[in-house]
């Protein structure tokens, strides 16, 4: 009979720890720090924030090692069951980088995928319609794979372009993908890998995630979410429509960076950060501190992790802005969700929660290593 007033006692403690956490998100750079420190000290590192563009960089060329908390415990299991070469360490990356290198070699000039990415979102534009987030999503989903595969996208596979929504929440950690579509999405590429002029690279490989995630991850997936989010960064510049497109791109990277945050295991010394350090380089707050000569040497990261498809995505970048930047129908800020430094701080009561339960997964694996590694 005692039962009863405890489990309420306890429902109660939660509602009120949750509604404070909710009020709290503003100051959401203060609690990732403590949460951070404390994932840390249960891995038993030390744990480093670096925000000097010098030491951020000497850290990202002394290591190659992503890192055991954010890229472990949280990215990799929302990028399920692809594997993300951003968030992949050891063994796993070193194959996943010479698949991509493989694959990456085989590809047209950049050039078509720029005239593509602009046609298509002039073509738009001249439609009459709003080329919103979901448009421009879809654009640039449409635009790499008729790149890759020189065939068109067909109108059946949209639940791709829809797909990409799903992961871009689940990596924010606003919510849980649908598992089921993912799924759908790696089957769909693995059949047009197989029937594709690319079958011969990897064969019967492709089913692989090691294969087939070079594929959908920096080629389809990661475009789709952050494309999009430098497209609404680039919209919120004060005068962008006069300013010259290079160095829009440039600024809006500074400042409203997709990534919120880089990662990196150090096991020996750099400077005065101890070996055996987690160092956390907060994107989200340090570029935009940062002397805008010296950030775009970091905005691709540096050393062996840096992106892979820097040139490309600059290139593509640039030439899908020139095409609509000015218009009054480039609305990418409409139905904009979950990702992108404009969505820091505005999470809703669910998603909140559900960033509570993610980190409380985080420091579970910690504790019972596995456990905190669950598909969302």
């Amino acid at each position: 009979m005692m039962l009863a007033p405890v489990v309420v006692l306890a429902a109660a403690i939660a509602a009120i720890v949750i509604a404070v956490v909710h009020v709290l998100s503003a100051r959401q750079g203060f609690l990732r720090q403590c949460l951070l420190r404390v994932c840390c000290w249960l891995r038993g590192a030390h744990c480093v924030f670096v925000t000097d563009a010098d030491t951020a960089r000497r850290v990202l060329r002394a290591s190659d090692t992503k890192g055991p908390i954010i890229e472990r415990l949280l990215a990799g299991p929302a990028w399920a069951p692809v594997l993300s070469l951003e968030s992949v360490d050891g063994a796993v990356w070193q194959r996943m980088r010479a698949n991509f290198a493989r694959f990456h070699a085989r590809l047209p000039p950049a050039t078509s995928l720029a005239r593509m990415l602009a046609d298509k979102a002039r073509a738009r534009l001249a439609s009459g319609a709003l080329l919103d987030s979901h448009a421009l999503a879809g654009i640039v989903v449409r635009s790499f794979f008729e790149w890759m595969f020189d065939e068109p996208f067909l109108d059946e596979w949209e639940f791709v372009v829809d797909a990409t929504w799903h992961w871009r929440r689940s990596i924010a950690q606003k919510g849980a993908a649908d598992p089921a579509l993912k799924q759908r999405v790696v089957d769909w590429i693995i059949g047009v890998l197989r029937r594709s002029r690319f079958q011969s690279v990897f064969g019967e490989g492709w089913s692989s995630p090691e294969c087939y995630s070079v594929v959908l991850q920096p080629f389809l997936i990661s475009p789709a979410i952050n494309y999009v989010d430098v497209v609404v960064a680039v919209t919120s510049l004060p005068g962008h429509e006069r300013r010259p497109v290079g160095d829009l791109v440039a600024e809006a990277l500074r400042q409203q960076h997709p990534f919120p945050i880089l990662e990196r295991y150090v096991e020996q010394p750099v400077g005065d950060i101890p070996a055996n350090s987690v160092v956390f380089i907060p994107f989200d707050t340090a570029l935009a501190k940062c002397d805008p000569r010296h950030a775009d040497q970091l905005v691709f990261g540096a050393g062996r992790r840096a992106c892979p498809g820097m040139a490309l995505a600059r290139s593509t970048l640039q030439a899908l802005l020139e095409a609509t930047i000015g218009h009054e129908r480039l609305q990418p800020c409409v139905g904009y969700r979950w990702s992108g430094r404009r969505n820091d701080g505005k999470e809703t009561l669910p998603e909140t929660v559900f960033q509570i339960t993610s980190f409380a997964r985080a420091l579970a694996g910690l504790l019972i290593p596995g456990l905190g590694c669950t598909v969302s």
